[in-house]
């Protein structure tokens, strides 16, 4: 008969757990987040503005390259970070609509806008109902 004797296997420090725990609930908050369509609750919109590290306002101007006169479509502007960055870059003559199936959310972006002086931001609340023409048919954008 063969003894089996094992080595003792020392604790793992609390700190180590400590890290895998976060390492997984940061795993499954971003499986959430990232999988969830559904329009973001006004109630946590502090989060919306907290930046985003791929999405910084520098990677946003090279992309868009907003000029004055020009007008922007924003839809799901949430609380407005992006948007009251971009405004002003489009000067007295352009524009920057916001579309918005959140009243709230649209609130929200106009009380920052008035704060900040800006009046070339025009919010539209959307719904299913604004996209058909009187024959059921889905229309553009065209207000």
């Amino acid at each position: 008969m063969h003894r089996i004797t094992t080595a003792p296997v020392a604790p793992i420090p609390a700190r180590t757990r400590w890290a895998v725990a976060a390492g997984v609930g940061a795993a499954l908050a971003a499986a959430w987040w990232l999988g969830d369509t559904a329009p973001y609750p006004y109630a946590q919109r502090g989060l919306l503005d907290v930046p985003l590290p791929f999405l910084t306002a520098d990677r946003m101007d090279a992309v868009l390259q907003p000029r004055p006169g020009e007008r922007i479509l924003e839809i799901g502007p949430g609380t407005g970070l992006q948007s009251l960055h971009v405004a002003p870059q489009l000067g007295p003559q352009g524009g920057l609509d916001v579309l918005d199936i959140q009243q709230e959310m649209l609130d929200h972006v106009m009380c920052r806008a008035e704060r900040d002086g800006l009046a070339t931001i025009r919010p539209t609340r959307w719904t299913y109902v604004n996209c058909l023409t009187p024959t059921g048919h889905s229309t553009p954008y065209t207000p």
